[in-house]
């Protein structure tokens, strides 16, 4: 069931899934990270940029055609869940999604060069061949995120000091 957005709009980022929200109707979007399937429970672990949710489909709460949708999903997928919010200990953030919709924007092709859960190690090469994938794990998106702070923290400080920010043309021969 690939397709657009329609009127679906994100309501939480996965950080903003707290027991604060719990008892609410909520729309979460960002990419499959994990999938459990246990038979009679399904787990999926959604992540955005901000963070990881946890999807709970118990087949008892759960319409038989979500179950199944939720099976065919696949790491690194596209998804929009809509769903409601539930406190569970153990889950990522204090809470669970129980889902009622499901949308899945863009299918991933298996299987991924490369696993971004890290566990199966890959080799310099391929990390650098599906940077896309690698750049969606913690530690190096956190290299990113402290470069471009810093980066942005520098040219501020010279913006501030009166100094002009100059791109000068490069020659390649």
């Amino acid at each position: 069931m690939q397709g657009l957005l329609n009127d679906w709009r994100r309501t939480n980022y996965a950080s903003q899934c707290t027991p604060d929200v719990a008892g609410e109707d909520i729309t979460v979007m960002g990419w499959v990270h994990e999938i459990r399937d246990f038979g009679g429970i399904l787990f999926v672990i959604i992540r955005d940029v901000t963070g990881k949710v946890q999807i709970t489909a118990p087949s008892k709460k759960v319409d038989e055609n979500i179950m199944e949708e939720l099976r065919e999903f696949r790491k690194e997928s596209v998804v929009a869940i809509k769903g409601l919010v539930q406190e569970a200990g153990k889950a990522p953030n204090g809470v669970e999604i129980i889902p009622k919709e499901i949308k899945v924007l863009n299918l991933a092709n298996q299987p991924l060069p490369m696993d971004p859960t890290e566990k199966v190690k890959a080799g310099i090469d391929t990390r650098l061949d599906s940077r896309f994938l690698d750049i969606r794990k913690d530690n190096v998106s956190a290299i990113f995120k402290i470069k471009g702070q810093m980066f942005h923290t520098i040219r501020d400080f010279f913006y501030d000091n009166g100094f002009y920010e100059i791109n000068t043309p490069k020659l390649v021969a």
